[in-house]
């Protein structure tokens, strides 16, 4: 598939662009990100934007247009100051969010991947022996990346009305 990071087009693959993504992270000091090629900068963003995409069902508000292949943008969001995001714009959270989690998948290209084993450190058949890792489990958001989309899914930042 193609790299298209063009807001609510019928052809979309990625939220964010290379440019915003390099501009984010240089900010966040994820200094690895600089040395990968655009095609492969591309690829972890579109494979970020599609682990996002995972969450649709709990992301606030309305998509924009019946045509948009992404879920963003959206209409009738909200940030926690009560100030609406526009509908023809990608929030920062979730420009964020994109960006860390395509670095994430950069450090390691078996992040997403859940096989059910990734939670244990070590397992052992004779005498049973189970040791669990105390680490966050492979396919999960790191935490960054779930406090950006934090702000963008039901439940998560109140939603302030001005009266």
């Amino acid at each position: 598939m193609a790299f298209d990071a063009s807001i609510g087009g019928t052809n979309s693959t990625s939220y964010i662009d290379v440019a915003t993504a390099d501009s984010i992270l240089a900010d966040n000091g994820r200094t690895a990100w600089a040395s990968l090629s655009n095609a492969a900068k591309q690829q972890h963003l579109m494979t970020a934007t599609a682990r996002i995409e995972e969450e649709q069902r709990r992301f606030r508000g309305d998509i924009v247009s019946s045509t948009q292949r992404l879920h963003w943008p959206r209409n009738n969001v909200y940030d926690a100051d009560g100030r609406l995001y526009a509908g023809d714009a990608q929030p920062l959270p979730l420009q964020y969010a994109t960006a860390e989690l395509a670095y994430s998948i950069s450090q390691d290209a078996d992040f997403l991947n859940d096989t059910g084993l990734e939670r244990f450190k070590e397992i052992q058949a004779g005498k049973v022996r189970i040791v669990p890792r105390h680490i966050q489990g492979a396919g999960a958001l790191p935490a960054n990346v779930q406090r950006w989309l934090g702000l963008l899914l039901k439940g998560g930042a109140a939603r302030i009305v001005r009266s």
